[in-house]
């Protein structure tokens, strides 16, 4: 059941994730932070809108 959600978090957060990460990742002269750092805050966010969505669509 936690498959899912760990593949989409670390897409988001690694160069390695998903193939266009990987086609930008070498010509940006992106580093591993660089993904970290955006990757992080996004996951959490995320996780914050879809916890709150979902308990006001289902009124939980």
């Amino acid at each position: 059941m936690s498959y899912p959600p760990n593949r989409g978090r670390r897409e988001r957060e690694e160069p390695v994730g998903y193939q266009t990460n990987r086609f930008v990742y070498g010509p940006g002269q992106y580093e591993f932070r660089d993904f970290v750092r955006v990757g992080g805050p996004l996951q959490v966010l995320l996780a914050v809108v879809t916890t709150v969505g979902i308990a006001a669509f289902w009124g939980l």
